[in-house]
C-alpha cells in the first residue's frame, strides 16, 4: 500500500458575506490546484 503524503486535501473557505469577496478568495485558491470549498452568510436584516 502506498503512503500518501501529508497536506491540504481541500481548501475551506467560510462565511464570506459578499459575491466580490468569495471571487477573490477562489481566484487566490484556485492557484493551489486543491478541491474548494466555500460557504457564504447572509444577513437578512441588511441594506445589501
Amino acid at each position: 500500500m502506498r503512503r500518501r503524503q501529508r497536506g491540504a486535501d481541500v481548501l475551506w473557505i467560510e462565511t464570506m458575506p459578499s459575491k466580490e469577496e468569495v471571487v477573490a478568495a477562489v481566484a487566490g485558491a484556485a492557484t493551489s490546484g486543491l478541491p474548494i470549498v466555500c460557504t457564504m452568510s447572509f444577513d437578512t436584516h441588511g441594506s445589501r
